[in-house]
């Protein structure tokens, strides 16, 4: 996510994502530093000697050291990794560093000549001639292979052998050896062209070769756009076949989709030969694009599943059985094999979507959510498939009996089938009614078994249904945990400063800025202050690499660095340390001896000298540079105007980066002294124009100075409206109330007013619309807001800000004011004021800020579980709501419904005692027999016993529609 926040390339993001795949294959994730962190030094000694000993002691010019000094040595070696094409040293810049390669290949490489110098591989060191004291890199060095290597910084070197002159004399005869060498190798190519060209035309042969095989045929990336839509389209072809296969085998339906079938039949033997001939894979962090080794992977992990659930024994039953397809289904079984391995395809999927910006929140729980229907769709044909395979050995000619002994029976004499069994897809939406309660709540759903069989399998489902309950809880509450875990971190940091502010009664306008201040964080920074740990664990050339497109092109724009090779560009932008600044916060004050110089990466500050404004700065700016190169004061104070991301440079870095590699900084010194020249200059003519201005009847004072008091009375008068004042208050508690109001009663009206009562518009919705009607115009013009820390009374900035966030929903709202001229059969245009429902969690929060300034602190804990209260109580309010009217205006017609079922003492359906009493005259049912409010809680009682425990009630869900776990008993507890 931080590489998503500062918009890095996408090959950045992909060599980082290769590397995690090296280092999770090669060490399972471990980090070797954090391991030998948590040691003691005794113990980190003995493992760098046992881990470099056998190296140190191979190499020539330290055959003279003794074991402390060796083992002195080892404990200084920085384990680095190089990725293939890595550049690890380069020819013409200061080297710092020597290497020892522990794995992998490098490539030596020079300028002078166009082939390579030498190929080193394990064992093998270069980079040495650093060691001895500053020097220009003769060749350049790059890694052809994942590379592990071992370096050797030349102070610790320098720190560890003192007294040693012998091992630097040694040292310096191995570089001169080594510098010789190259030396031989270009002079004998440049007198021997012959030689030069042979041996190019080996190397061309050679990588023509490597070419060749790696890239005839053409290849498909792991990562790329084509692959993923190709193995999401399989894995909806997977899940195709995972729910249709089944159902066709339980239910017996005519398979009039044979030729789709084989259609997607064919797609998974396109993917086959894809798999075996096309697609490149990674190993170890590598891509391998060699063919014949994608063939021999291929053969020796996935092949053999593929075959089996690829090859058509349906095709071949359909022609060997023609007259029994129920083999056919049955080997398409084997189809649904393919599923497993389609599973990371989501994953891929997330992703690309994360990558995009776009939420997973939904997703995860949809992901776990469909699995679980699924195994439930399975449940269901199992479930069914008893009662037909018992169904299908009956021999009777009486219509319905063939269903004799099974749970269809019973359901047949409940009066939730038809006699003759009904239609397939009543049959389903029967069994999955049984399959779903039976597998989440481990109890047995409206469908109860019969047969021994049933009875078993219905044994066998409830003990699954245990792991599936549990999986249920434990993987859903931990999705939702880690998807929010980094903003409930943040939250609870969050309650704990506002706890502190709380305590000591800080005013409103510190509680405004702590808060603008923790969303600015949040949403520049994903909560997180230190956000270079992730950069700092990456290799170093992946450092530079994230560093380059972040933090060097504010080096780049400081004149100063001009001077500076790209390496030393790189290194100083890797000491730069990031820091945080709020409105109104001094970054340096005049007067200061400052240690370091700033790069403004966003927001803007202001120069200012004896309170006069000298200068505004933007992105992109740097300032403070004088305390790097002069011992002396500053001169001027910083002091940031908004929220500002600021990179700062310490004195101490930069000039150890210097004395590192021996660079004259002479001609850095002289433009120094020429801008900081220029910049005085400036400085003085603004202060001496700004004094100027403050004289009476100057001409500057005349074109400055045009302050009339408007601004003092625009707030005096809006003095009522400001954050934090007690009509705010008022208005946002009586705009909650009122919005809850529609919450609750716009559904119940809809679902419980009596029969004969004539629709009339409410006058006091009417006034209540016209509040908020009111309401939007003061959000949009009149009520200021705080940002970054100060109060914003700009109408402008009022609108933006409102248009941002809620007008939309409170525009849509507010057409409810035409209730009266809609059509009454049409539906209810009053339903648009529920919209404001998603406005609650935001007054919430405003109520909570007015009460912590009146002294009464509310705890986040606190906070959020009023919250789930309220919503799960609006929530079940609602499903009861429309519970009743699905019965009232959806199932006028049908005898057996819900309400007409739900009768005292066992009562028949649609008789007296009964909810709701079926008219044989009318063909249709009353909307309630007893007082609506008896309706009302009996509706809500489903609600809550469905919602809290997954359908178990004793309400029937008697037809299609509203799909009776029990028979209702009467109790004392009885609502009428």
């Amino acid at each position: 996510m931080y590489l998503l926040r500062i918009s890095v390339g996408g090959d950045v993001l992909d060599k980082v994502a290769q590397y995690y795949d090296y280092h999770w294959t090669c060490q399972g994730g471990v980090v070797e530093q954090d391991v030998m962190d948590e040691l003691p030094n005794s113990l980190q000694n003995a493992i760098s000697s046992h881990i470099s000993g056998p190296l140190l002691h191979s190499l020539p010019f330290l055959s003279r050291c003794d074991e402390a000094t060796l083992q002195m040595v080892a404990s200084v070696l920085i384990p680095r990794v190089f990725m293939p094409n890595d550049c690890i040293v380069k020819e013409g810049e200061r080297g710092v560093e020597m290497y020892f390669v522990k794995s992998g290949e490098v490539v030596v490489t020079s300028s002078a000549i166009s082939v390579p110098l030498r190929v080193l591989s394990k064992n093998d060191f270069f980079g040495e001639s650093c060691l001895l004291g500053s020097s220009v890199s003769g060749a350049t060095v790059k890694a052809s292979t994942y590379c592990e290597c071992l370096s050797l910084n030349r102070d610790d070197f320098q720190q560890v052998i003192t007294g040693c002159k012998q091992v630097k004399v040694d040292l310096a005869n191995i570089v001169i050896q080594a510098k010789n060498k190259n030396s031989r190798s270009i002079r004998n190519f440049e007198k021997h062209p012959k030689c030069l060209r042979l041996t190019m035309e080996a190397s061309s042969d050679t990588d023509a070769d490597t070419k060749a095989k790696s890239t005839t045929p053409a290849m498909f990336l792991p990562g790329s756009l084509f692959l993923l839509l190709w193995s999401s389209f399989l894995l909806s072809i997977c899940i195709y076949n995972a729910w249709i296969i089944p159902f066709r085998l339980a239910f017996d339906t005519a398979n009039n989709s044979i030729v789709i079938d084989w259609v997607f039949d064919t797609c998974f033997v396109l993917d086959v030969v894809l798999n075996y001939l096309f697609i490149a894979y990674v190993h170890n962090g590598e891509l391998i694009t060699d063919s014949k080794r994608i063939k021999r992977n291929y053969m020796a992990t996935r092949f053999k599943m593929d075959l089996i659930s690829t090859f058509p024994f349906d095709l071949a039953a359909y022609y060997l059985f023609p007259g029994t397809p129920l083999i056919g289904e049955m080997l398409r079984l084997l189809k649904m094999f393919r599923l497993g391995r389609h599973f990371g395809t989501l994953e891929k999927l997330f992703l690309f979507l994360e990558d995009h910006h776009i939420s997973l929140a939904g997703l995860r729980l949809v992901e776990f959510l469909s699995g679980v229907v699924l195994f439930a769709h399975w449940a269901a044909c199992g479930f069914f498939l008893f009662a037909r395979w018992k169904s299908s050995r009956a021999e009777c000619e009486v219509l319905g009996c063939e269903w004799e002994g099974t749970w269809i029976q019973k359901q047949i004499e409940d009066g939730k089938l038809p006699i003759d069994g009904g239609a397939t897809w009543q049959q389903y939406i029967r069994s999955f009614n049984w399959a779903l309660p039976t597998l989440v709540v481990v109890v047995i759903g409206d469908v109860v078994p019969i047969t021994s069989p049933e009875t078993l399998y219905a044994f066998l489902l409830m003990a699954i249904g245990v792991t599936v309950n549990a999986a249920i809880v434990g993987n859903v509450a931990n999705i939702v945990a880690n998807l929010e875990s980094d903003s409930s971190d943040f939250a609870r940091r969050v309650d704990q400063i506002r706890s502190y502010m709380h305590k000591h009664h800080l005013s409103y306008d510190l509680h405004a800025r702590v808060d603008d201040f923790t969303r600015y964080l949040w949403s520049a920074h994903g909560g997180n202050l230190s956000e270079d740990d992730f950069v700092l664990r990456l290799p170093y050339t992946l450092q530079t690499d994230v560093i380059t497109q972040t933090r060097t092109r504010l080096l780049m724009n400081c004149p100063f660095f001009d001077y500076c090779t790209s390496d030393v560009v790189k290194a100083l932008a890797l000491c730069l340390k990031p820091s945080l600044f709020s409105p109104g916060e001094i970054i340096c004050a005049a007067g200061d001896f400052g240690q370091s110089m700033f790069f403004l990466e966003q927001g803007k500050v202001q120069v200012f000298s004896d309170s006069k404004v000298l200068a505004t700065l933007g992105s992109g700016s740097f300032f403070g540079e004088t305390a790097l190169f002069l011992k002396q004061p500053r001169s001027s104070s910083v002091c940031a105007s908004s929220f500002c991301d600021i990179f700062e440079l310490g004195k101490i870095d930069l000039f150890n980066e210097f004395r590192r590699r021996d660079i004259d900084c002479s001609e850095m010194l002289k433009l120094f002294a020429k801008i900081h020249d220029k910049n005085s200059r400036r400085n003085k003519a603004v202060h001496d124009n700004l004094s100027e201005s403050r004289k009476d009847n100057t001409k500057l004072y005349k074109m400055i100075d045009s302050s009339d008091g408007t601004e003092e009375k625009t707030r005096a008068v809006l003095s009522i409206f400001m954050p934090g004042s007690n009509f705010r208050f008022c208005f946002d508690v009586l705009c909650t109330a009122l919005i809850l109001y529609f919450s609750v009663a716009v559904l119940f009206r809809l679902a419980f007013r009596p029969e004969d009562a004539v629709h009339h518009v409410s006058k006091f919705d009417t006034a209540v619309d016209l509040f908020f009607i009111i309401d939007m115009y003061l959000r949009a013009t009149q009520f200021p807001f705080t940002k970054d820390g100060s109060v914003c009374t700009d109408k402008k900035a009022m609108l933006e800000r409102y248009m941002k966030s809620g007008i939309v929903i409170d525009g849509l709202a507010c057409l409810a004011i035409f209730e009266a001229v809609a059509s009454p059969d049409s539906i209810p245009i009053r339903l648009l004021s529920l919209l404001r429902a998603f406005r609650i969690p935001h007054f919430i929060k405003k109520i909570n800020d007015h009460l912590a300034l009146r002294g009464i602190r509310i705890s986040l804990a606190t906070s959020m579980l009023s919250k789930i209260i309220l919503f799960y109580a609006l929530t079940n309010h609602w499903v009861a709501c429309v519970w009743f009217i699905i019965h009232r205006y959806m199932e006028r017609d049908i005898k057996f419904t819900w309400a007409t079922s739900d009768c005292l003492w066992d009562g028949d359906p649609g008789s007296d005692g009964c909810l709701a009493k079926w008219d044989e005259t009318l063909g249709e049912h009353n909307i309630c027999s007893h007082p609506m409010i008896n309706c009302y809680l009996r509706a809500l009682h489903f609600s809550l016993t469905t919602l809290s425990t997954v359908g178990v009630s004793v309400i029937s869900l008697f037809n299609m529609l509203c799909t009776k776990p029990h028979t209702y008993q009467p109790s004392s507890t009885s609502v009428w």
